[in-house]
């Protein structure tokens, strides 16, 4: 079974706000599970999304 953490969690640890993390969620970009009305993320699933994002924004250089 996976290492499953709140949306409030998953953002503290990752300094993205609550609502992009749900909209991850949604989209299916992270591994995610709503029970009810709340919504459980993969905690490796998050950190491999932004360590992707991390990776793509060193490959594109600072924004000018």
């Amino acid at each position: 079974m996976g290492d499953w953490i709140t949306v409030r969690e998953a953002a503290e640890q990752t300094n993205y706000t609550e609502a992009y993390i749900r909209e991850l969620a949604q989209t299916r970009k992270i591994k995610a599970k709503k029970i009810v009305s709340v919504w459980l993320v993969d905690r490796k699933s998050v950190v491999a999304h932004q360590t992707a994002a991390q990776e793509m924004g060193a490959k594109r250089g600072p924004k000018k």
